[in-house]
């Protein structure tokens, strides 16, 4: 091989032929060393920091449910989470040994598998940003020029920092990575997901990466659904590689459409209770899906050929279909009569149930010509302001400035990029429908973080672009080299600062740290034990003589006192369930005490739930008596003998009890 190709493989630095061209290089290894220093040191640095700050055991919200599903591979809340249940009860056999208050203690292990996916996360982003940086910068010639290959180099590396570590340190990616949560997870699939989309697009010759894409896009949904936004995104990026494929995938996803909206049709078989809007609903659906069966034919009448690319299609669909195979994971540990068994997916209604949703509320779309889209968009751009805080963000917006002058395939990147963005945020708030109120979109933000990814992405680009333009301007004085570098690794130091001590982010959105905060441990072992529990864990690792003298201050010795033995626990809230089911089942302080939802109690799925982990030892009502108390409720409601409590409401011929 001669000389000068050798120098082309391996990245050395001169500022004409010897500089790699890294689109056209279509062998070799395919990331240089200072991408990789760009993941490594963002992996070790989140790492690090996500492990401190990882709460000690569990919290509240639906980490109790979560990591009681984890300890023993059953299934939460739907969609049921497969591939996470399954990993993370990896991780808590590793780590069985750890214990809080000498009580096991999955939850921290748990918790610990959230920390090492964000960090992932993050370092994959930095090693994108680190290789794509490179190569957008092959369009700035003049720039090129003057920064010299090993400025480029350390730039690309700073910004691949600075972007992974702003994503690390936002709030919402910071507070999830610490808990028990499945979001973390999600973050890396979608990362991976792009960085895979991105090294394809440079050589798309290279169909097995598309092929892993494809799988794990589909594992990914098993994860969290909110991944399908992606496909958006994904789409673009074969559109500027390969036009025959996108093609062909169009109509492979039309015809794919066509077949969810008839199964749904069929779903609605008119029946006598039905009202009649159902078999109008019925027939607009039936009808919808002919015209998404007919749209490939348009496609052909306008492209002249179809299918030419057949078998990679229906490999890349087949793909997707085993990584959602992993949903058949469910069926399987529901028949092991887990404490965290929800829906019942054993059963076909159950399984349906859960892959569906079927729990929250009914998909209504946003009016996007409405006052109150304008209002959520503008909430979705306040919380990017939030994330980075505000000076931060607006570096996003420096790509797009040098946009003409890039080069054409980097161009496409950028606009893979800039839909995947719109498909993760303002098709989802259109999805979302959130309300407005504080608590609605606090909850709701977590599912945001796929968007925030892309954003800390341009991030990394604007400093890139915005160091290379300093340097150009003062005529190559080093300055990108020797200040560039330091202010961008410096940037991330911006959002731990506000983590901490600025007091308007604190009131709105909370500390994301976890250091030390054992608030769900206390709410769940001392409403299980009472006083007990709390003089036990005051006493643990403690001096007795210290403990003794100190346990005098103790203003109510006998009070509160402890469940008694077989007591029946009814939990309402998420919190006031979920983290005295931990308590009992996981923790095991107190394996005596049942526990129940009572907000469940005129769901079947549940009752059978009950009935499989308590019918041999208290009375469970049957489905029949279930059925008929709800019954003869709902019918003394309308005849205006009791007062409903609640609202009841008949649709689709179902009655609906919510509140």
């Amino acid at each position: 091989m001669p000389k000068d190709d050798k120098l082309k493989i391996a990245g050395a630095a001169s500022p004409d032929q010897s500089r790699p061209e890294f689109f056209d290089l279509q062998e070799g290894a395919f990331f240089r060393r200072v991408d990789w220093g760009a993941f490594w040191t963002v992996l070790l640095i989140t790492l690090g920091v996500y492990v401190y700050t990882l709460a000690p055991t569990v919290t509240l919200e639906d980490s109790g449910e979560l990591a009681v599903g984890s300890d023993y591979l059953g299934v939460p809340h739907p969609p049921g989470y497969p591939i996470w249940t399954l990993l993370t009860w990896f991780f808590q056999w590793i780590f069985h040994f750890v214990t809080y208050y000498g009580y096991p203690n999955p939850a921290w292990s748990v918790g610990l598998f959230s920390a090492v996916c964000g960090a992932l996360s993050c370092a994959v982003l930095a090693l994108l940003v680190s290789r794509s940086g490179a190569d957008m910068l092959r369009g700035l010639k003049r720039a090129t020029e003057v920064l010299g290959y090993g400025t480029e180099s350390l730039l690309c590396w700073a910004a691949g920092v600075s972007s992974g570590l702003l994503l690390a340190f936002s709030p919402v990616m910071w507070s999830q990575s610490v808990i028990v949560e499945v979001y973390s997870l999600n973050a890396l699939f979608q990362t991976v997901i792009l960085l895979l989309a991105y090294r394809w697009m440079c050589r798309p010759k290279e169909d097995h990466i598309l092929y892993i894409t494809a799988f794990l896009f589909g594992l990914g949904l098993t994860n969290h659904q909110t991944l399908l936004f992606v496909v958006v995104g994904l789409m673009a990026a074969i559109w500027f590689c390969d036009r025959s494929l996108f093609r062909d995938a169009l109509a492979g996803l039309f015809v794919v459409i066509a077949g969810y909206l008839f199964w749904k049709a069929f779903q609605m078989a008119p029946s006598p209770e039905a009202p009649p809007d159902v078999g109008r609903t019925r027939a607009l659906t039936v009808l919808m899906g002919v015209a998404f069966l007919f749209a490939p034919v348009i496609i052909w009448i306008f492209a002249k050929r179809l299918m030419t690319e057949w078998k990679r299609v229906l490999l890349i669909i087949a793909l997707v279909g085993v990584g959602l195979s992993f949903y058949a994971y469910m069926p399987f540990a529901s028949e092991q009569n887990p404490p965290m068994n929800w829906g019942y997916p054993r059963t076909w209604e159950g399984f349906k149930h859960a892959i569906s949703r079927g729990q929250y509320e009914r998909i209504t779309p946003t009016d996007i010509f409405s006052r109150k889209f304008i209002d959520q968009v503008a909430s979705l751009l306040t919380d990017i302001r939030e994330q980075f805080s505000t000076p931060i963000s607006l570096l996003a917006l420096l790509p797009f400035l040098f946009f003409i002058k890039l080069d054409r395939r980097a161009r496409g990147w950028l606009i893979t990029a800039l839909i995947s963005f719109f498909s993760l945020s303002i098709i989802l708030v259109i999805f979302q429908n959130p309300q407005l109120d504080i608590q609605t979109l606090f909850i709701g933000r977590v599912q945001f973080i796929q968007s925030h990814a892309v954003y800390a992405i341009w991030l990394g680009y604007g400093l890139i672009f915005g160091l290379t333009w300093l340097e150009t301007l003062v005529g190559g004085m080093g300055l990108a080299r020797f200040l560039g570098p330091v202010f961008a690794i410096l940037l991330p130091l911006v959002l731990v600062w506000q983590n901490g001590y600025d007091k308007t982010q604190l009131l709105i959105l909370g500390g994301a740290e976890q250091h030390g905060h054992d608030f769900g441990w206390q709410f769940g072992h001392w409403e299980l034990r009472g006083v007990n529990g709390i003089r036990d864990d005051f006493a643990f690792k403690r001096d007795p003589a210290e403990f003794e003298e100190m346990w005098k201050s103790y203003p109510t010795p006998d009070y509160p006192p402890e469940m008694t033995t077989n007591a029946i626990f009814f939990g309402g809230t998420d919190p006031g369930r979920f983290v005295p089911t931990y308590m009992i089942y996981s923790a095991k302080c107190r394996a005596d005490v049942y526990l129940i939802t009572q907000n469940a109690l005129a769901d079947n799925t549940y009752m059978n739930v009950m009935r499989d982990l308590y019918g041999d030892t208290i009375w469970i009502p049957s489905q029949q008596d279930s059925n008929f108390a709800f019954q003869r409720y709902v019918e003394d409601v309308q005849a205006g003998r009791i007062p409903a409590g609640a609202a009841v409401s008949v649709e689709n011929g179902r009655v609906s009890v919510q509140g």
